[in-house]
């Protein structure tokens, strides 16, 4: 990671989280993908999970957990089942 990512991802966490939990979901897009790649951080490469890990997971984060857990799919950070009952972390 570069500095100026790193910086982002200071002032993403400074901004968005309290607690460990997010506060809200960032309306600019350098805070939205720092927000999915610390997400991405709480799941573990090579792990399957199925989709009550990864809400409860989420939720104990955020409280809309469906919105997090489409969010990490459609970013390409987590990948799903056809049937959307497993996931798990997209290799980079």
């Amino acid at each position: 990671m570069d500095t100026r990512q790193s910086e982002d991802s200071s002032d993403f966490k400074r901004r968005y989280l309290k607690d460990g939990k997010m506060t809200s979901i960032p309306s600019k897009q350098k805070y939205r993908t720092e927000m999915l790649l610390y997400l991405g951080s709480l799941f573990t490469p090579d792990r399957i999970y199925c989709e009550p890990e990864v809400n409860a997971t989420l939720q104990a984060h955020f409280q809309d957990f469906a919105y997090l857990r489409r969010a990490l799919v459609d970013g390409r950070i987590l990948e799903r089942s056809s049937d959307g009952s497993r996931y798990w972390l997209i290799s980079k």
